[in-house]
């Protein structure tokens, strides 16, 4: 399952060459979205999907790639569709550890660790879609969709790997929470300190905040 966002440009870069290096492996992969905006279609350039083909599956022979329909015009059947498909876990989830703590659209006051749902339509409030404008996604916080389809945490923490990565300075203090500070609801990233394999990883800035030994 992956992830989408600027900060991951450099991860996809790195993840190309990797698997360009063993295309057997990956010709084996299917490969799920972990969220996408309602109301863009598949072909826009701020979609997610628009995103991880540009950045991934346009470079990589997969087995399959199974996108989120963020178009759907029945949303709700979109929701049953997805939550079916991951009824078995996901090997290997990337995610981003955003700087309020959230993973994805799961953030703080809205992740649900005991979720009963796979995937949720979520309502994105105006910091999260402030975040797009200042990451250049979009010009504006009104071009940002308010809604957006999310896989929830009980399915991210049943994948065999998570993987949280950060990047830059605005994640600093959100990553040193997440490894050093009590566990809390409030930040949704510190389901990677009880996931039992688990991996931050981070560029020197997003790790500024950690100690130096």
């Amino acid at each position: 399952m992956l992830a989408t966002g600027s900060s991951l440009d450099d991860f996809y870069e790195a993840l190309v060459k990797l698997a360009q290096a063993s295309p057997d492996q990956w010709s084996r992969v299917e490969v799920f979205q972990m969220d996408e905006y309602v109301g863009l279609n598949a072909k826009h350039p701020e979609s997610f999907h628009h995103y991880l083909k540009a950045r991934f599956l346009n470079h990589v022979d997969v087995a399959e790639f199974v996108p989120i329909r963020g178009s759907a015009l029945r949303i709700n059947a979109e929701l049953v569709r997805y939550a079916e498909l991951l009824a078995r876990p996901i090997d290997i989830v990337t995610c981003v550890i955003r700087r309020d703590g959230g993973i994805g659209f799961n953030r703080p006051g809205v992740a649900n660790f005991r979720d009963r749902a796979r995937v949720r339509l979520v309502e994105l409030h105006s910091v999260c879609r402030q975040e797009q404008v200042d990451a250049g996604l979009f010009s504006k916080s009104a071009d940002v969709p308010d809604r957006a389809l999310s896989i929830t945490m009980p399915v991210l923490a049943s994948a065999g790997m998570l993987c949280g990565i950060a990047a830059g300075p605005s994640k600093a203090r959100a990553v040193c929470d997440v490894c050093f500070s009590p566990v809390r609801p409030e930040c949704p990233a510190m389901i990677l300190r009880y996931h039992p394999n688990a991996f931050v990883f981070t560029d020197r800035a997003a790790a500024s905040l950690l100690p130096a030994d």
